[in-house]
């Protein structure tokens, strides 16, 4: 049986102390620990025009669904029809 694997995750750069102990915690109770800083997370070119790079937010989150009808807004309940999220997802493990 593989090893269930937990994206770590925070904004961009900040947390970085906060991360590196949820690594630890994650290990300890037998899962595998995926985070970007170690390069388990593989980034590419494609980000929606809003994206502010520098920040790591929407810039029109209010007004997004307005700006891009298709995108999505998560909540547990439209998680459950998000193929592409893994099962580790946080919005997918709340109840």
């Amino acid at each position: 049986m593989a090893i269930p694997r937990v994206f770590i995750s925070s904004t961009c750069y900040d947390l970085k102390h906060i991360r590196e102990n949820l690594k630890y915690f994650v290990k300890t109770i037998g899962y595998e620990p995926v985070l970007s800083d170690d390069g388990d997370v593989y980034y590419t070119k494609v980000a929606c025009r809003f994206l502010d790079h520098d920040t790591c937010k929407c810039q029109t989150y209010i007004n997004r669904q307005q700006q891009v009808p298709g995108c999505i807004i998560l909540t547990p309940d439209t998680v459950k029809d998000t193929y592409w999220l893994p099962e580790t997802c946080a919005y997918r493990l709340i109840d």
